[in-house]
């Protein structure tokens, strides 16, 4: 087993260089799928310098996505401007039992490693580890994490994209 992180990039440079090389550390097998879409800055060259010393994949997505509010709850799933149908589209591109949802400005902690390599160990079906933010200690309520064997798959609900399972979901975090 190992895990697959999804990540979509869109003008990321000053951040994802750091996101980027928090992943080294760990000790499971993982890759890392980068979704660039329309971007205009250096974000593919600090994805770059890092592509050698890790499993990274580069996918190019051309279309513009709905901002998040009523242009979001507008755009059909079935879109290809949906960012429902994007995170669809690059969950299919993993290659490993677990998948988790990375944003470029994440930093992958000692303990959320820990917790993470315990969970793949122990081979959990399903895991939702809540993000939690630096400023507010507040933890968001959208799962990042879980097994592909169920084979989730986003849908539109409210102005967030949340993860639909076939069977029930266990907080760890």
């Amino acid at each position: 087993p190992g895990i697959s992180f999804i990540l979509r990039a869109k003008n990321e440079e000053n951040t994802i260089g750091m996101a980027l090389d928090s992943l080294k550390n760990l000790k499971i097998p993982h890759e890392i799928n980068i979704v660039l879409n329309q971007c205009i800055d250096g974000t593919a060259q600090e994805i770059g310098k890092r592509k050698t010393f890790q499993n990274i994949h580069i996918y190019d997505y051309p279309f513009q996505l709905g901002k998040t509010g009523i242009e979001n709850m507008c755009t059909p799933v079935t879109s290809v401007h949906s960012t429902i149908w994007l995170l669809n589209w690059i969950m299919m591109k993993g290659n490993f039992q677990y998948t988790m949802r990375w944003d470029a400005d994440f930093v992958m902690t000692n303990s959320l490693a820990n917790e993470i390599e315990n969970i793949i160990k122990e081979e959990k079906q399903i895991v939702n580890i809540s993000a939690l933010f630096s400023d507010t200690g507040k933890a968001n309520t959208e799962p990042y994490l879980w097994s592909n064997e169920l084979i989730p798959r986003y849908l539109r609900y409210s102005l967030w994209h949340l993860t639909k399972f076939t069977k029930k979901t266990t907080n760890v975090i």
